[in-house]
């Protein structure tokens, strides 16, 4: 190939519009409770730039819980199969953490991504991906209803328990 010096101008599809598919609001903070295979959806949180504190005392809040109806698995692609998570946000007066769970602050630079990915119900979040799947395996086999409760829950009240950042 040579350069040639002449510039050609080209007709080129642009795609900078998308319709959304899941609308979630910000939370003062997601709760990520104790769970298998915790250490990779943390490191992967991290990987992406999003700061994540450990709680070093327990947390009372009020929030969200997330209660999961059902878990798809979809037709492999990408080298992995993603899933999709159904279920429905429910309010709760009391959503508790202890001491060494993690919260993920919606005011930080990259809380617009800690929503996308930590939403459960997200096609492009870490439940899709599978980061959740130790997690969510046992919890459908169950039949009792309150073991269904996801992992991840939203706070949407002030933050009084003591926190550390994860480095």
């Amino acid at each position: 190939m040579v350069r040639t010096g002449k510039f050609v101008n080209q007709k080129m599809l642009v795609r900078d519009r998308f319709d959304a598919t899941l609308n979630a609001k910000l939370p003062v903070a997601y709760l990520l409770r104790a769970m298998p295979g915790q250490d990779s959806l943390i490191a992967e949180l991290r990987l992406h730039g999003v700061v994540v504190e450990r709680l070093t005392s327990r947390l009372d809040a009020r929030g969200e819980q997330f209660t999961v109806d059902s878990v798809t698995k979809l037709p492999p692609g990408d080298g992995h199969s993603d899933i999709r998570v159904t279920g429905a946000w429910s309010a709760n007066d009391h959503v508790t953490g202890e001491a060494g769970d993690y919260i993920v602050r919606g005011a930080q630079p990259l809380g617009v991504l800690s929503v996308i990915l930590l939403e459960p119900m997200c096609d492009d979040g870490l439940a899709a991906w599978n980061y959740f799947d130790a997690a969510l395996e046992p919890m459908m086999k169950s039949s009792d209803a309150s073991a269904h409760v996801f992992p991840v829950a939203r706070i949407d009240a002030p933050i009084t328990a003591t926190t550390r950042i994860v480095p």
